[in-house]
């Protein structure tokens, strides 16, 4: 049986967009409220690589994927634990699936109804978990007078007793505003003795995706709205997203500023180099984003000095003319290859990330920086890409090999 999942939020946000979108289905999707009445269903293939993989080793005669199911459910309005609209008929259709998928509408377009008049995201999340949380208590609060009686009995069974006391835990947080989920019960007390709908455990996408990424892909992609955390370094999520994935690695940093640039002129982008294979890898990621964009590119070379205004440590540990002029070659042999025209430049008495960052401020559009991944709970690339992605003001393409 596929697991089931309902797609639900207020009329009108995208609901059955996304539900085609999904399942390749024609559901009506119309700009009025309650365009959908009757749940419309669907169920897809889940693509699985490990599934492919063993596939091609034993050769089955026949392939059967795990599915799941999609639930199209009517929107809820405000009040709908107490019967507005359809309230209670759509909210019994929740009941009945495995998972929640929650749309919220986060777009303005004076063409699309909101049945709020206005749009605010926060505020219609807050309307379904409020009318959730106001159908889980109902629920809750019928079975418990049944409950404590059966409980009370001189016959009680340890089930009964188990019963109660789940219900009374329920009761307490749902009264508190919060969901079933966080109700602590006991390894006997269970939620799903009790029909809830806030009992599913909330996932994040981040959380999604990272579950997914762990499944043996050969490469992981991120480009996600908040690549950077204010107070410095990657974000909680892009941190969640690879931390069990192992293999190459490319992390999208996209900076606002960037998305305002002029189509009349082509795009710029800094790749810095140094030699090693991380970077030479940036150089062929770059140099084919750059062929088909038409963009121009410019490979900065840097040396590996760490301390960028100490002339003497500089001098010591400055790079050898000939590996430097080894190297650009290199790039523009790859250069020819792809068919695209790479400048070159050179910044030497200076730190990596103090190189990257003063060329960057010459009107490029994208860094491409090859990387290696450090160890650790959360995504580090070093002290350079760790300076680049906090203080630059282009947009950054990490590739870690």
């Amino acid at each position: 049986m596929p697991l089931n999942c309902g797609i639900v939020g207020l009329p009108n946000v995208g609901k059955s967009t996304i539900f085609n979108a999904l399942t390749a289905s024609k559901a009506p999707a119309a700009n009025y409220p309650f365009c959908t009445i009757d749940p419309n269903v669907g169920i897809v293939p889940v693509p699985d690589a490990r599934m492919d993989r063993i596939v091609t080793m034993v050769k089955p005669h026949s392939i059967v994927p795990t599915t799941m199911e999609f639930v199209d459910i009517a929107g809820i309005v405000e009040g709908a634990s107490k019967g507005e609209g359809l309230g209670n008929q759509f909210l019994s259709h929740i009941r009945q699936t495995d998972a929640i998928l929650h749309v919220v509408r986060c777009f303005s377009d004076p063409e699309v109804i909101h049945v709020a008049g206005g749009v605010n995201p926060l505020h219609d999340i807050d309307i379904i978990n409020t009318e959730l949380l106001l159908a889980d208590l109902d629920t809750v609060e019928k079975r418990r007078n049944k409950a404590e009686k059966a409980a009370k009995s001189n016959s009680a069974t340890a089930a009964q007793k188990s019963e109660l006391s789940t219900i009374v835990k329920l009761a307490d947080v749902l009264n508190a505003g919060k969901p079933a989920r966080t109700a602590e019960l006991a390894d006997d007390e269970k939620p799903g003795n009790v029909d809830v709908i806030t009992r599913q455990p909330k996932t994040s996408s981040s959380e999604t995706i990272a579950d997914e990424a762990r499944k043996g892909y050969d490469l992981l992609v991120i480009g996600i709205a908040k690549t950077r955390n204010p107070n410095g370094g990657f974000s909680k999520d892009v941190s969640l997203i690879t931390k069990g994935f192992e293999g190459p690695l490319a992390v999208i940093d996209s900076h606002q500023s960037n998305s305002d640039r002029s189509t009349e002129r082509p795009g710029r982008i800094l790749i810095p180099v140094n030699g090693s294979e991380v970077s030479r890898r940036a150089v062929e990621v770059g140099l084919t984003l750059a062929r088909a964009n038409d963009a121009e590119v410019t490979a900065l070379y840097v040396t590996g000095n760490a301390n960028g205004g100490n002339r003497k440590n500089a001098s010591r540990r400055r790079v050898t003319r000939r590996n430097e002029l080894a190297v650009l070659k290199d790039i523009g042999e790859l250069a020819d290859r792809y068919e695209v025209n790479v400048r070159s430049t050179t910044r030497v008495n200076m730190a990596p990330d103090e190189a990257i960052l003063r060329e960057s401020k010459r009107g490029y559009d994208l860094i491409v920086l090859g990387v290696s991944r450090r160890p650790g709970d959360t995504l580090y690339f070093g002290n350079t890409a760790a300076a680049v992605l906090d203080r630059s003001e282009t947009s950054n393409l990490f590739v870690a090999s």
